[in-house]
C-alpha cells in the first residue's frame, strides 16, 4: 500500500507540473469565438523548450502544441512535426507560443497570482 501511495503521490505531481506549465495561464477560447479547430489548439497551449536531450523528462509533451494538433504522433517524433508545425502557425498568424521551462513556471504563478487577488477582491454591493 506505501509503494502505491508513494507512487501515486510522485506521479501525480509529475504529471499535474508538466500540465501546468503547458495550459495553465493561457487563454480559454471557445469553439463560439469562430476559430477553426487548429486555432483553438494551438491557442490554448504551449510549447516549452528544453535540451532535446530532456525530451524524455516531458515524455514528448514540451511539444504540446504539436501533441495537440497530432495526437497519434509519437512522442519521439514531435520535435521533427515543430519544424512543419511552427513555419506554418506564423505564415498563417497563429500565435505559436514557446517558452523556456523557467519563463513557463513563471507565467503559471503570474496568472495564479492575478486569480487570487480577483477572488479577494470584493464584490460591489456585498460588504
Amino acid at each position: 500500500m506505501a509503494v502505491y501511495l508513494v507512487e501515486t503521490v510522485v506521479t501525480g505531481g509529475y504529471l499535474a507540473l508538466l500540465f501546468w506549465v503547458n495550459h495553465i495561464g493561457m487563454p480559454a477560447l471557445h469553439p463560439d469565438h469562430g476559430l477553426s479547430v487548429v486555432e483553438q489548439q494551438v491557442g490554448c497551449t504551449r510549447n516549452v523548450r528544453i535540451p532535446p536531450a530532456l525530451d524524455f523528462v516531458f515524455g514528448g509533451l514540451n511539444f504540446q502544441i504539436e501533441h495537440h494538433l497530432l495526437p497519434g504522433c509519437p512522442s519521439m517524433r514531435l520535435r521533427q512535426v515543430r519544424a512543419i508545425v511552427r513555419p506554418l502557425c506564423h505564415a498563417h498568424s497563429i500565435p505559436y507560443r514557446e517558452e523556456s521551462f523557467g519563463q513557463a513556471v513563471r507565467s503559471v504563478s503570474c496568472h495564479i497570482s492575478r486569480v487570487a487577488r480577483v477572488a479577494r477582491t470584493p464584490v460591489a454591493g456585498t460588504e
